[in-house]
């Protein structure tokens, strides 16, 4: 039984092994001036008001981690895979035409390695601190937060647009020939109010008028979104926060290829009625994923498949062969006593009959 338990323990791993094998050799889909989103950013990227950003190029870490890319405390990131990634989207970029965006690392993680090499890149990098209300498992409230930004500058300088961006997001900030010296960029706010919003059904949720309160108590000057949670909920709460003098940005995070262009339309014409720059964060790829639900429901089967086929066979299959083993062994034993028995010297002993 405890062989039986410690295979199928062992079995249970299987996935670990096998899921980032999978995800790692998906055949990632670039984005093109052939596709709608592709036509679209390469008309709009330089309008007055908007920004584009590239969101890093597949969103995942080579374990196919999706909340990463560039860094992530559960697994180690060479170097190589970064600089890869970061040349390939890119290049996703030039080819739209797209000259002059953002970069901004998926689920705010990177370290140093990704900084000198968007700096060899052509970015202007600038590092700091900002109070971010960014959502968790748990209540958040405004705190210091990790902040980077990074302009792809034009022939080695900011472009007039980069210049607005760099006064909006680091009012402190100097441009001193072709570099811009640090500086903290405590000043200003990022903020999340409508994670998950997507499963919202109704204005009266608790939550709704929690965001508006937070949104008047934190004064933000970026707002952030995710695409997928952008619906009539959160547009009803974009229209309360752009009437706030400190919102200077709307960024909408996870804009994929399948992204529908009419809310996009929507988010820039929200932004040119009001006066902020609405930031566009792409992720330049189309990796062939499995649902959530899909996925869950793989690994539960898989599971049961251990738990109530390969556990009881391979026990069952161990008593059998621990049996027979015995079995055998015992045998042997007998055998053995016969050879002994056969091997020595025997007397034959012949008593006469009672009435012989």
């Amino acid at each position: 039984m405890l062989i039986g338990l410690v295979i199928t323990i062992g079995f249970s791993f299987l996935p670990r092994i096998i899921d980032p094998w999978v995800n790692a050799n998906l055949v990632k889909e670039e984005l093109s001036i052939d596709m709608p989103l592709g036509r679209y950013l390469s008309n709009v990227w330089d309008e007055p008001n908007v920004i584009v950003a590239l969101h890093g190029y597949s969103h995942t870490t080579p374990n196919g981690d999706d909340n990463a890319e560039f860094y992530s405390e559960s697994e180690e990131i060479p170097t190589s895979y970064i600089e890869d990634h970061v040349e390939r989207a890119m290049t996703v970029f030039n080819s739209l035409g797209i000259k002059e965006y953002l970069f901004e690392p998926p689920g705010f993680a990177w370290d140093e390695r990704l900084v000198k090499i968007l700096k060899e890149k052509g970015f202007t990098v600038l590092e700091g601190e900002v109070h971010g209300r960014i959502p968790t498992e748990v209540a958040y409230s405004v705190r210091p937060m990790r902040f980077i930004l990074a302009i792809r500058k034009l022939n080695g300088f900011l472009g007039s647009k980069g210049e607005e961006i760099l006064n909006v997001l680091s009012p402190k900030a100097q441009t001193v020939g072709e570099t811009v010296e640090k500086s903290l960029m405590i000043k200003i706010v990022d903020a999340e109010y409508t994670w998950n919003w997507r499963y919202m059904t109704d204005f009266e949720v608790p939550r709704y008028e929690e965001a508006l309160r937070n949104l008047k108590s934190d004064n933000p000057t970026r707002i952030i979104l995710h695409y997928p949670d952008l619906n009539e909920f959160t547009k009803r709460f974009l229209e309360e926060a752009v009437k706030m003098p400190s919102v200077k940005i709307i960024r909408c995070d996870d804009i994929k290829s399948d992204s529908d262009l009419s809310k996009i339309d929507w988010l820039i014409d929200l932004g040119k009625r009001n006066n902020v720059f609405v930031e566009l964060v792409v992720v330049p790829t189309v990796v062939p994923s499995i649902a959530p639900w899909a996925r869950t429901l793989i690994h539960v089967s898989w599971y049961l498949f251990l738990w109530t086929v390969v556990l009881p066979t391979v026990t069952f299959v161990m008593w059998f062969f621990f049996g027979w083993y015995f079995i055998r062994r015992k045998k042997l034993k007998s055998l053995k006593k016969v050879e002994e028995l056969e091997r020595k010297p025997l007397v034959s002993i012949i008593l006469p009959a009672y009435n012989e």
